[in-house]
């Protein structure tokens, strides 16, 4: 976008539905919350429990990221890519990796990588950059057990190996489910966001949780609220230039939400 979209205030507002209002809210609330407490945020991970299927969209999106090529592959494994040069980089340093499997004491589980954790990443990173916060973020998938957690892993592993290979990734298309088809398994209450914001002291945190229900209805529901926000809300949002939820509505996207019965609660 031109200069001229920035003051027309032409605002564009991508991955507003479950990837990743979910993520880019709880994370901006998270670090807000430690700040009026009067303390300083070093880290904030996201523990994302989805129990819910893959719908044939999802799988179609997937395939279309690992048909990019290695070079764009390569490019788009950076954390820092939607981040423009001119704002704040985030300090990556300060967390652990989780890509594999690891202990997290602060929810007392085993997790492992989160399949949609590297899109949510880099919108939320974008989303501190555009606050002017260096704060770091990543996100993981709690399990029961450790069992559990690296069968996930290898599973996740052995399938992104599978995507790199030409025949293998045409076979998934062929046999995936297609676009258009929802997922076998649906549940209400089947996903739960769990925020761990860090403090500058290594045994402070702040815990806070996040309950959906069907990611898909829930999809529609931040779609709608995120198109109402910024018909309704101008005068409380940013608006101009290719914006993150957090940072293009925040608080007034928060409040549209819990009006409708998402509830967004520290521990």
């Amino acid at each position: 976008m031109g200069p001229s979209n920035y003051r027309s205030g032409v605002t564009i507002v991508p991955m507003a539905g479950y990837d990743s209002v979910p993520s880019d809210l709880t994370n901006y609330l998270m670090w807000k919350q430690i700040e009026n407490a009067g303390k300083i945020c070093v880290s904030v991970q996201n523990f994302c429990k989805p129990n819910a299927g893959i719908s044939g969209g999802t799988v179609a999106s997937v395939l279309g990221i690992f048909s990019l090529g290695s070079r764009k592959l390569k490019t788009l494994r950076n954390p820092s890519y939607l981040v423009s040069p001119e704002h704040a980089k985030p300090n990556l340093n300060r967390l652990k990796n989780t890509s594999f499997v690891s202990y997290e004491p602060a929810i007392k589980s085993w997790t492992s990588m989160y399949l949609m954790g590297a899109a949510d990443q880099h919108v939320v990173l974008r989303s501190n950059s555009l606050y002017g916060k260096d704060i770091p973020y990543m996100e993981a998938q709690p399990h029961s057990s450790f069992l559990s957690a690296f069968g996930t892993a290898v599973l996740f592993s052995f399938l992104i190996m599978l995507m790199l290979i030409p025949f293998t990734k045409n076979l998934l298309k062929k046999f995936a489910p297609q676009p258009g088809t929802g997922p076998q398994h649906r549940s209400k209450n089947c996903y739960t966001f769990t925020t761990v914001g860090k403090l500058d002291s290594q045994n402070e945190k702040f815990v806070s949780k996040f309950v959906g229900s069907d990611p898909y209805e829930d999809t529609a529901k931040f779609v709608c609220e995120t198109a109402l926000c910024l018909v309704l809300e101008r005068d409380n949002i940013s608006i101009g230039g290719v914006l993150t939820p957090s940072f293009c509505m925040g608080d007034a996207l928060i409040k549209r939400l819990e009006n409708i019965g998402f509830v967004f609660k520290f521990d």
